[in-house]
């Protein structure tokens, strides 16, 4: 679209999450870039199905958010500015301390978080019959809601990018 962030973009993606958060957990003890210098980290993992036990009305337009009330206060109205242009319902279930399956700790941000990193992780709910086994194949994505979601990250990473500071540090990690 021709728009060149101010700031740069980094790419990574990570091995052995299943095994520990390996990938994640070396790289941020050994990274390139101090982490003091990395604005944020945007974490994306399965983004293109829709949570069966979902039982609100939006099933096909949400994403789960995790993060957003962790490392940093300004996360709400980064999401809000952003989702004006890209309106998703912005979901936090998995945000509540009370959340059974914990999923703030079990994916890659929470190393960048336990470093104070400010962080989000993007997630469409699947932990269905078929995570992490053979059956949970590409058919099985939903492309139009995929594209939707990966637009809406996008345009943050867009947004945090053309900051004039970094996100904010400003919340402990409990």
């Amino acid at each position: 679209m021709g728009q060149r962030p101010r700031k740069s973009i980094v790419f990574i993606a990570f091995s052995a999450e299943e095994s520990g958060l390996l990938g994640s957990s070396f790289y941020t003890k050994n990274t390139f870039l101090h982490l003091s210098q990395t604005t944020c980290d945007l974490n994306i993992d399965m983004i293109g199905r829709i949570d069966e036990t979902r039982t609100t009305p939006d099933k096909s337009n949400y994403v789960y958010v995790i993060g957003h009330d962790k490392v940093s206060s300004e996360w709400e109205t980064l999401l809000a500015k952003v989702n004006r242009n890209n309106p998703l319902v912005l979901d936090y279930k998995f945000d509540l301390p009370d959340d059974p399956e914990r999923i703030f700790y079990r994916s890659d941000h929470y190393n960048f978080a336990r470093f104070g990193v400010p962080i989000l992780f993007f997630y469409d709910g699947m932990l269905g019959d078929d995570y992490h086994q053979p059956s949970d194949d590409i058919e099985r994505i939903n492309w139009d809601l995929y594209v939707k979601r990966a637009n809406f990250i996008y345009s943050l990473a867009l947004e945090v990018a053309n900051l004039d500071h970094k996100v904010l540090r400003d919340k402990p990690l409990d």
